[in-house]
């Protein structure tokens, strides 16, 4: 993922809700939200390229991990000796904590990987980019009940997309499902970004900073794959929503496959949308 915004609040209707957007490069080939066949009680996409996850659920214990990358957005086929960040997810799922000594953080390119087990009451977040320009080191710190949020830099360090990200799952925190559900897709689909903030110019191959920025990122090569939405009842029930964007350049709209408009965010994306829904 490269934005997350959740609230664990035990007492209410809805014991944890998150939603997140995974950027990443279109070639890039990945699966769609499924139960894993290997293990049939984790439900979440799968990077096909490496095959780890961006976000994956573990139904039976109940917990999720979730990983976001700290900024390090290469040209696509660049080549740099580290391991897959997405294997952190399934590691830390299956193990449902963080041992700093299995997982050797350090090897890895920039991250921050979060762990809630809403059964056992356990929240984790692991960065291995801690200290200025991202270039610290490993620091892994728990956290309990509350709103919270992550994107592509130090945990400390909100940065405005999140911020409104998290403003706005905070805005519909008493809202019904049907709104709920609505509020999230409008708010994962954001493009703005102040029109007051600078940034620097983009390194070539790489998408700008101001591109970045937004909530829902969208350029030619690069931007936002995966948009989630997810809710855990009183009663532990789960309900996982995701969209798949794909690009299509011969379109100025987002449509679903069937052809119906999306238009959640106020402003075209140049691709389409799938979604699927899992119930558990």
């Amino acid at each position: 993922m490269c934005v997350i915004a959740w609230h664990w609040l035990p007492g209410e209707p809805r014991l944890l809700s998150l939603w997140a957007n995974r950027d990443e490069w279109f070639r890039r080939p990945s699966q769609s939200l499924s139960a894993w066949p290997e293990r049939p009680t984790w439900v979440g996409g799968r990077d096909l390229q490496a095959h780890g996850s961006w976000l994956l659920i573990d139904t039976d214990a109940g917990r999720l991990a979730a990983l976001t990358n700290v900024r390090d957005a290469r040209p696509e086929g660049a080549s740099h000796s580290a391991p897959s960040r997405g294997s952190l997810v399934a590691n830390v799922l299956e193990a449902g904590q963080v041992n700093l000594a299995d997982l050797e953080p350090e090897k890895y390119a920039g991250f921050n990987l979060l762990l809630i087990d809403w059964r056992e009451g356990i929240g984790r977040i692991l960065t291995n980019r801690c200290g200025a320009n991202a270039g610290g080191g490993v620091v892994l710190r728990s956290f309990g009940y509350g709103p919270g949020s992550l994107s592509n830099g130090h945990p400390d360090t909100p940065w405005p997309k999140q911020q409104r990200l998290l403003s706005a799952l905070e805005g519909a925190r008493f809202l019904a499902d049907e709104a709920w559900i609505h509020a999230g897709w409008r708010a994962l689909s954001d493009r703005w970004v102040d029109p007051a903030r600078s940034f620097a110019r983009p390194e070539a191959g790489r998408p700008s900073e101001r591109a970045l920025a937004a909530v829902f990122v969208d350029t030619a090569g690069y931007g936002t794959r995966q948009s989630s939405l997810l809710q855990v009842d009183a009663q532990g029930r789960i309900t996982l929503r995701e969209r798949t964007w794909h690009r299509d350049p011969a379109s100025d709209r987002c449509t679903r496959d069937q052809g119906s408009e999306v238009d959640e965010g106020g402003s075209n994306t140049g691709g389409r949308a799938s979604e699927v829904v899992w119930n558990g």
